[in-house]
């Protein structure tokens, strides 16, 4: 880092010792580890020893003194996530990475690390990268992981696979679309049901008066 850089963050805390701690913190998450050139030039700037400096960096696991990668990865190795698999997926990630945990990929994309505990024992078997949480992690979620990782470093740009996928699903959804469409024009139009004339009621009762018997006409004349 240059001078300058390593002037404006010894300021912002007003050049004071007792301050250390925060001012390798922002060292770290600028440069992603702590250079020595760094440590000698804050630690006579504050007029400390630099083997006070290097003590506090050595004790703290937050601080790395070797290059880290692009992104941290960390595999919680505590004793609800150990049982319930995690020395699997550690292996996993390092057969995946091509790194041993405490290592950096070559290309500095990413470090492996274990910790004790993440305090989310529900969750394990626990990886966290940059601070997201992957829970419920096994050996078959690795490789999807760290493409997810990937993809969100490359400016979102989804993995190759899971962009295959999604155009197949589009294509397949617009052929069966294609295909309804074409049965719909296929079908014959359907035919109007015919109108029935509607019967006179006038004309029925009329027509039934007719059809009813006429009374007889009664003889003159009474018995003799």
């Amino acid at each position: 880092m240059e001078k300058e850089e390593l002037d404006k963050i010894l300021n912002r805390y007003a050049r004071n010792p007792s301050q250390i701690i925060a001012i390798l913190h922002e060292i770290q998450d600028a440069e992603r580890y702590l250079p020595e050139p760094d440590l000698r030039y804050v630690a006579s700037q504050l007029k400390i020893p630099i083997s006070q400096i290097y003590h506090i960096a050595t004790f703290y696991k937050a601080y790395s003194l070797k290059p880290k990668g692009k992104h941290i990865c960390n595999v919680c190795m505590g004793t609800a996530c150990h049982v319930r698999g995690a020395p699997l997926v550690l292996e996993e990630l390092e057969r995946k990475l091509g790194i041993k945990a405490g290592d950096t990929t070559e290309d500095k994309e990413f470090s492996l690390s274990t910790v004790n505990c993440l305090g989310a024992c529900a969750l394990g078997p626990l990886v966290t990268i940059d601070g997201e949480y992957f829970g419920n992690m096994n050996t078959a979620k690795v490789e999807k992981m760290l493409e997810q990782v990937k993809a969100k470093g490359n400016g979102g740009e989804k993995p190759k696979e899971e962009t295959e996928e999604a155009i197949a699903e589009v294509s397949s959804e617009k052929a069966e679309e294609k295909k309804h469409t074409g049965e719909k024009k296929a079908e014959p139009a359907e035919e109007k049901p015919k109108t029935k004339t509607p019967v006179r009621k006038k004309a029925s009762a009329q027509k039934k008066k007719n059809s009813e018997p006429k009374p007889r006409a009664g003889k003159k004349g009474g018995k003799k």
